[in-house]
């Protein structure tokens, strides 16, 4: 298949502290996971694919178990990945916040409003209107004036006009 060699599907569990454990079985041909299955024929319990038609003898009776407590100690304390893991924050973040947070709130002191100036996403610069180069209203489109009002007027008029012309026909 490839050059890994495979090993067959975990043996079934021992006595002791690992008969707590079910263990995932694995098809030696596709290597999907096996899921259990009574086979009618013999009333065996077997574990089959989904996929493939491989299926096995259940070695262990036991195929789920919904332990109400368990304590977890095999991650606990375990953090040595997480400084690698780039979905998780970066310390030089949270300062640039505050700092983006602070200037926020001095600009509403100044102005005694309850604006929220828009930030970009980027560099974290405060966003201005391009025309009065005052703050954004978070979020909301600016207010200008239609140039094309006049045009959107006239062609509303002749919506309205063939609205007429067909119902009088």
């Amino acid at each position: 298949m490839s050059n890994y060699e495979m090993e067959d599907s975990p043996a079934p569990e021992s006595k002791g502290e690992d008969s707590k454990k079910i263990s995932f079985r694995f098809c030696r041909e596709c290597s999907n996971m096996l899921y259990p299955k009574e086979d009618r024929l013999t009333n065996q319990l077997m574990f089959a694919c989904r996929t493939c038609q491989f299926s096995e003898p259940a070695m262990a009776s036991c195929i789920w178990r919904n332990s109400l407590k368990e304590d977890v100690q095999e991650t606990a304390g375990n953090v040595d990945d997480v400084a690698q893991d780039p979905t998780v924050g970066n310390s030089n973040d949270s300062s640039d916040y505050d700092e983006i947070m602070e200037d926020s709130t001095e600009l509403e002191d100044i102005e005694g409003e309850d604006v929220v100036p828009g930030l970009c996403t980027l560099c974290g610069q405060e966003i201005l209107c391009p025309v009065c180069e005052k703050p954004t209203d978070g979020g909301t489109a600016l207010e200008v004036d239609d140039p094309d009002k006049d045009a959107n007027e006239a062609g509303d008029g002749a919506v309205e006009q063939e609205k007429r012309e067909r119902e009088s026909a």
